[in-house]
């Protein structure tokens, strides 16, 4: 699998966030984009999955045995942050199955296990409304980390989680994310730990020289 940047740039009105970002990552890795809030590393992450448009440039993503052209479709990433939505009024048990039903999940999980995995067994029944905030986020976690991709981006991934969620976080890459090319959008060192190259946002150009 792999991901290429070709003079990517993002501007919002007049003023560039980045511009002329050229960069080539191949896997299974991780690999850590860092920087402080506000400095752009979900704008990059968004533009990487597919899920916002450039300015400028374009992001290929490639992935199989001939590396052939990823499809910008619902199986070729998956992505995670702290400021996307669940559906308040489902259960978890009942969104865990409304996601699959549209993503496919990870070889040798089966469907009423996730929920054990996500350390939400006891809770399945409660409605995602009545979550507390580190729930939710092991929900939006676990879903993407069990959903079957070649590319996975995870941005600030330990927002809300305590001591025994960011154990439970590792545990999760480790198990389900080293087969595939990981991002990771971090301030925070033990978000990106596990990652063996890193991007740093603050070194990436604004203007063209």
């Amino acid at each position: 699998m792999e991901l290429c940047l070709d003079s990517l740039g993002k501007r919002y009105r007049d003023e560039w966030i980045f511009r002329g970002v050229s960069a080539r990552f191949e896997g299974p890795a991780a690999v850590a984009i860092l920087g402080p809030n506000g400095s752009g590393k979900s704008t990059l992450m968004r533009l990487m999955a597919g899920l916002a448009t450039p300015s400028e440039g374009r992001v290929d993503r490639f992935s199989g045995p001939g590396k052939e052209k990823a499809h910008d479709g619902p199986g070729a990433c998956a992505f995670t942050a702290p400021y996307l939505e669940l559906p308040e009024e489902l259960t978890i048990r009942q969104l865990i199955e409304f996601h699959f039903r549209f993503r496919i999940i990870r070889n040798g999980v089966e469907l009423q296990d996730v929920s054990g995995i996500l350390m939400l067994d006891r809770f399945a029944d409660l409605e995602v409304q009545s979550c507390s905030s580190g729930m939710r986020q092991r929900l939006k976690l676990g879903l993407a980390f069990l959903t079957d991709s070649s590319f996975l981006f995870l941005d600030e991934p330990l927002t809300n989680l305590d001591e025994r969620g960011t154990a439970w976080y590792g545990e999760m890459y480790e198990r389900f994310g080293k087969d595939r090319l990981t991002f990771v959008a971090s301030n925070r060192p033990e978000e990106h730990a596990f990652c063996q190259a890193s991007m740093h946002m603050n070194r990436l150009p604004k203007e063209m020289v």
